[in-house]
């Protein structure tokens, strides 16, 4: 199902972050919404999700409880290994052996069993990615999901949600043009 923003607007009391917004996500698709700092990625993709509401306008397509998300910062649960942390979020039928083979491709073996407290943040920032991944969802969220990765590692795991994706449409706020050249997707301008 398609994603239709609809005449949306958004304020926090004087400050105004988008006007009579209106946007369309075809399904199956991948975008990446590119916008300066401040110009409301953040903030649509929490109404996206249902964390906020508009001040006016609707989203259609979206079914609640079929969103994955990568939001700026980690939101792990620290005492958990990576594993663990992936398996809140999968079918009880989900294996932690699967879970922890896929896993291998985008960390080093010997963390797989570490607490995420004690990960770097690259690692929590993989983790996190791979969560949202791994979510039984149609559509998946991913708010500057990059950050702090450098190139090979950012290559290595945009290629991993890559084949993970499944024919899932892939929302993904991000700065850098490179990101939408390795993901493929269609660059949609926040303007």
């Amino acid at each position: 199902m398609d994603v239709d923003i609809l005449h949306l607007s958004k304020s926090y009391g004087e400050k105004c972050i988008f006007t009579d917004l209106s946007l369309t996500f075809p399904d199956h698709g991948i975008y990446c919404l590119m916008a300066p700092s401040g110009r409301g990625k953040t903030t649509l993709f929490r109404i996206m999700a249902g964390l906020e509401k508009p001040d006016s306008g609707v989203i259609r397509g979206i079914r609640a409880g079929h969103t994955g998300i990568v939001f700026q910062e980690d939101r792990l649960v620290d005492f958990l290994d990576p594993v663990q942390n992936i398996s809140l979020v999968c079918p009880k039928s989900t294996s932690g052996k699967t879970i922890e083979t896929s896993l291998r491709n985008i960390l080093p073996e010997n963390c797989l069993k570490q607490p995420i407290s004690e990960l770097s943040g690259g690692m929590k920032r993989r983790v996190s990615l791979a969560r949202a991944m791994w979510y039984p969802s149609s559509l998946i969220l991913m708010d500057e999901p990059f950050t702090g990765l450098d190139q090979k590692t950012r290559r290595n795991v945009i290629q991993y949600l890559l084949d993970l994706r499944k024919d899932r449409t892939l929302i993904v706020s991000t700065h850098d043009p490179e990101d939408a050249e390795l993901l493929g997707g269609k660059v949609v301008h926040l303007d």
